[in-house]
């Protein structure tokens, strides 16, 4: 099967490889327009599914009933949540360009907004689609219930949070453990750019904490400890980064009290049309047009902490290589993560570590 892998990425024709071919229909979809430096960039199909299959994965759709039936119909909502840099502005952003509830389009549709504001925060009065779970989106699972978005109450936009099916994004964990190393957000701990991620400190994390007068503090399991300020009364420590994704993902993916779905961030790029049509039907909604409405450029934007983001294009060639999948990494950091990433939490999402 490798052989016939290998044979398909090398023929095609006009400097598209075969197994390429799916990536750029799916840009074209999109309406990227490729240049000849963007083709020589993109991954092979091959590679992209030695790392995340073939097809979509999504966590807790035997819990779409249960939503379905546990509200009125007419005051449902779906809203994004995931940690940082795990795609809850691009779910979002499709979700509301496709989906509509279709029961709560039929009570409040045309009504006008009387507060509109960026980003959509108030926007899914008539049709459902929310920017984030009202909790907040990066908030921990715990604070369902007991934290309401501070967008929300700007807005005056407070709602009743379990009429809200959460949907949760997650990313390939060592993705995303690169990802924060370009935009950490909230989350503390010692890096620097010559050793990141980094799990395991070495000789570079000390020289870096003692140029600074500090003293690396390895954690409980020998990692580098990860702080993440949500508010002045909910700060979070975590053994490493991996223990951060491990925490924040754990209390979703154990939660049985009430309906989530979790869908992956590598699946929102390569298969939106049926992550989106899935969990737009889970929620009791239906898609708004008969094509497809793609989201191509940044949905973070380019201003303030977004700077630098990836868009669609940009996204395919960092995560659809393996060999960028665990940049930065040392041997010992590999090592580490392969023991303390939760094992129930990776098969459960499909991913598979690295070779």
């Amino acid at each position: 099967r490798r052989r016939e892998e290998e044979e398909e990425d090398a023929g095609g024709d006009g400097g598209v490889s075969d197994s390429q071919r799916r990536l750029v229909e799916l840009l074209e979809k999109a309406k990227v327009n490729l240049t000849d430096d963007d083709l020589a960039k993109l991954p092979s199909w091959s590679d992209i599914t030695s790392m995340y299959g073939a097809g979509p994965i999504i966590a807790g759709l035997d819990t779409c009933p249960k939503f379905r039936s546990s509200i009125v119909p007419s005051e449902a909502y779906i809203g994004p949540g995931g940690t940082f840099n795990t795609g809850t502005n691009l779910l979002a952003e499709l979700l509301k360009a496709n989906c509509v509830l279709t029961e709560r389009m039929k009570k409040y549709g045309g009504q006008q907004q009387k507060k509109r504001k960026k980003r959509g925060r108030a926007e899914g009065h008539e049709t459902g689609m929310r920017w984030q779970v009202p909790w907040g989106k990066h908030r921990p699972a715990e604070e369902r219930l007991t934290n309401v978005a501070e967008g929300d109450v700007q807005s005056n936009d407070v709602i009743e949070q379990r009429d809200v099916l959460p949907v949760i994004t997650v990313k390939d964990p060592y993705g995303w453990m690169g990802s924060m190393c370009r935009h950490a957000y909230a989350a503390n701990w010692e890096h620097s750019k010559e050793h990141c991620p980094n799990l395991v400190p070495n000789e570079v994390d000390r020289r870096a904490a003692g140029g600074r007068g500090q003293v690396l503090r390895d954690g409980a399991d020998g990692g580098i400890p990860v702080r993440v300020h949500y508010s002045n009364k909910n700060v979070k420590e975590h053994d490493s980064l991996a223990g951060m994704w491990n925490d924040w993902y754990g209390a979703y993916q154990d939660a049985t009290d009430y309906p989530r779905l979790v869908v992956r961030f590598e699946d929102i790029l390569l298969h939106a049309e049926e992550v989106v049509t899935k969990v737009c039907e889970c929620g009791g909604g239906e898609l708004a047009h008969p094509e497809f409405q793609y989201v191509s450029d940044s949905a973070k934007g380019q201003f303030g902490p977004h700077q630098g983001s990836s868009g669609m294009l940009g996204a395919l060639v960092r995560y659809g290589d393996p060999k960028k999948r665990v940049e930065g990494m040392t041997r010992e950091d590999l090592e580490y993560a392969r023991k303390a990433l939760r094992v129930d939490l990776m098969e459960a999402y499909g991913y598979s570590h690295p070779k």
